[in-house]
């Protein structure tokens, strides 16, 4: 996985995927990578699938989704 952000975020992220990968049911895991890819192209589509998901599941996913999203602004 090679990201391009600038630091500390080029660090951080590889770091905090691998803490999610540890967190999250399978399940979960499986919409995080789709996350990362950004495979679907259609957030609507991820979203309706993270519901499904536990909480823990979604908590997760929304924190390193808005953190992906910082490190992105950066």
């Amino acid at each position: 996985m090679d990201f391009d952000f600038p630091a500390p975020y080029d660090h951080e992220v590889p770091r905090r995927i691998g803490e999610a990968r540890r967190q999250l049911s399978p399940e979960g895991v499986a919409v995080l990578e789709r996350i990362i890819a950004d495979e679907s192209g259609d957030l609507e589509d991820i979203i309706a699938v993270m519901e499904s998901l536990p909480t823990s599941d979604r908590d997760a996913l929304v924190g390193i989704s808005r953190f992906f999203a910082e490190a992105y602004d950066a």
